[in-house]
């Protein structure tokens, strides 16, 4: 029993001292392209550049982190998430908390043209993922 014990507790501590941290910064590699037919256009002031961030800390099959996101917003890129996953969409509910807290914070409409910064530490049975956005401030004025 002893045995069985020591070998538990040193895969443990094993997997709380090993692990592996990733960083991942958005870049377009294709124009963005909208398409919307109307003979209105909206009227977006740009501002300055505005920041947020969020993180969210998993153990094992439990996760927690921040409770407000923004929606419909498609992030781009490999990792922009599925919400196919087991255990959770973390890429993508972590860039809209973040971009929710940029233009909460900054009282954005929008943020125009995000860059997004993840860094991922990962410890087999633990993992912290920290995102980072930065982006232009957005606010809608109306139509012309």
């Amino acid at each position: 029993m002893k045995k069985i014990v020591m070998l538990v507790g040193v895969v443990v501590v094993f997997g709380f001292v090993t692990g592996c941290t990733s960083t991942h910064i958005s870049q377009y590699s294709a124009p963005l392209e909208l398409k919307v037919q109307t003979d209105k256009a909206p009227v977006v002031e740009v501002g300055e550049e505005i920041n947020g961030q969020a993180t969210i800390q998993r153990i094992l099959f439990f996760s927690w982190g921040p409770s407000k996101f923004a929606d419909g917003v498609n992030y781009g890129g490999s990792e922009a998430g599925t919400g196919l996953s087991l255990l959770g969409d973390t890429m993508g509910a972590g860039k809209a908390a973040a971009a929710y807290n940029a233009c909460f914070t900054n009282k954005a409409d929008i943020l125009v043209v995000p860059r997004y910064e993840i860094e991922d530490e990962n410890y087999f049975v633990y993992q912290k993922t920290q995102f980072k956005v930065k982006g232009n401030k957005g606010v809608f004025k109306g139509l012309k």
